[in-house]
C-alpha cells in the first residue's frame, strides 16, 4: 500500500500505517468509481471522492487499487495507492 508517498508492504505495516495516522474520526463522500477488467481476472478500480477527519477541512482524493481473485471465489486488495489531493498555492 502506498499512502501520501509513503510504502507500507505486508499485514503489519498496513495495520501500523492505518492506526497511526493520528485522527479518530473519518467520513467520506464518494464521488465517482470506475473499474476495469485485467487480463488475469483481477480488477482495477479507480475512486475520486471527499475526505474529512477529525475537525480537518475537507479535502479531495484519489484512490487506485487492484482486486486479485483467490481460490474461494473471492476477491483481496493486492495493491493500492491513495494520496490526498492536495494543492500548494
Amino acid at each position: 500500500m502506498t499512502f501520501e508517498g509513503q510504502q507500507a508492504r505486508g499485514r503489519a505495516a498496513i495495520l501500523e500505517k492505518f492506526t497511526t495516522l493520528g485522527f479518530t474520526t473519518i467520513q467520506r463522500a464518494i464521488t465517482v468509481i470506475d473499474s476495469q477488467p485485467l487480463y488475469d481476472g483481477s480488477i482495477q478500480v479507480m475512486v475520486l471522492g471527499q475526505l474529512k477527519t477529525d475537525e480537518d477541512p475537507i479535502n479531495p482524493f484519489s484512490q487506485v487499487f487492484i482486486l486479485r481473485p483467490n481460490n474461494q471465489g473471492s476477491f483481496f486488495i493486492g495493491n493500492e495507492i491513495f494520496r490526498l489531493s492536495l494543492h500548494n498555492n
